[in-house]
């Protein structure tokens, strides 16, 4: 019995003193400081922890004790030393109705009239008015003595000539004239340049052409020869538009989109092959040997399932 209460003496005497715990202590289940006198759960320190203060715990919060409400709690989002560290603020509420408008005081006395002030100087003068609309015409005054007659004047100018009469009937037809000698042949002319072409053929006759077909591998072997394109033509075995991007690369290497010089567009639903195709937007139009031509579909009707490009150059 006497063990018992000298137990519960040293139990009752450790409650009312305060410990100090120096060390890490985790507590698992519930910690209730609901009937503590007073409770300072945080860390408190004085200026902002923002690039000063390390980090163990994500969700540590400290106190800044010189700092002014509601700007006084730090939470810790990312863990170091330094951590990283935001300010815990509550939304703004929301504005106060305003007030009544307290009554107008009365109006002071008028004060004495102040000097008349030095006159200014003369402003400049305005532009002119817009003129006003014409008055109405005066009425007619009496008729004046009649002149003396005048000279006689020049004759005048000839007048038009009459319309020409009917053509007569045709004389009867005279007896053809003897054959006239032949003329010498001329020399042979000077021959013309030879033509070479890159012919680039799209679709199968079967599905239409669909965007970002293109040539794999290059429809071109490497030229053989050099030039300048001096002409394109189109055809195919319907109607149909098309726009197709022409690349070129040097030295029998394989042109990629890089190697863009410009595009032929068929914008006219037509299949001849008789009427050029535009190629003034091409960057270059100069062939060298071993140049090699690829092509890539930009835009098509869906429609189209065939096509032919003549690229002629020399």
């Amino acid at each position: 019995m006497k063990t018992i209460l000298t137990l519960l003496a040293v139990v009752s005497l450790c409650g009312a003193q305060t410990q100090t715990i120096n060390g890490s202590r985790q507590v698992l289940g519930t910690w209730d400081a609901s009937l503590s006198q007073h409770s300072a759960p945080n860390r408190t320190v004085t200026g902002s922890p923002v690039g000063r203060d390390a980090c163990a715990i994500k969700g540590e919060v400290e106190f800044q004790s010189d700092a002014t409400p509601p700007n006084t709690y730090w939470a810790c989002t990312v863990v170091g030393a330094p951590g990283t560290w935001v300010l815990l603020t509550g939304p703004t509420g929301a504005t106060g109705a305003s007030g009544a408008s307290g009554p107008s005081g009365s109006a002071g006395a008028n004060g004495a009239a102040g000097q008349t002030g030095a006159t200014g100087p003369i402003g400049a003068t305005g532009t002119s008015g817009i003129s006003g609309p014409t008055g109405p015409a005066g009425g007619n005054g009496a008729a004046g003595q009649t002149g003396p007659t005048g000279s006689i004047g020049p004759t005048g100018a000839a007048g038009p000539t009459g319309s020409t009469g009917q053509t007569g009937a045709a004389g009867a037809t005279g007896q053809a004239g003897s054959a006239g000698l032949t003329g010498a042949t001329g020399s042979t002319g000077p021959a013309g340049p030879i033509g070479h072409a890159f012919i680039v053929g799209v679709g199968n006759s079967t599905y239409p052409i669909g965007v970002g077909v293109g040539s794999t591998p290059p429809p071109s072997a490497p030229s053989a020869f050099s030039g300048t394109i001096r002409s394109v033509t189109y055809s195919s075995s319907m109607s149909g538009s098309i726009s197709l991007d022409i690349w070129k690369a040097a030295g029998a290497a394989t042109p990629t989109s890089a190697n863009y010089i410009g595009t032929l567009t068929i914008t006219s639903a037509r299949n001849s092959g008789t009427a050029g195709v535009s190629f003034s937007g091409f960057s270059t139009t100069s062939i060298s040997t071993n140049d090699v031509l690829a092509w890539s579909v930009s835009s098509t009707d869906g429609v189209l399932t065939n096509g032919a490009f003549n690229i002629y150059y020399w």
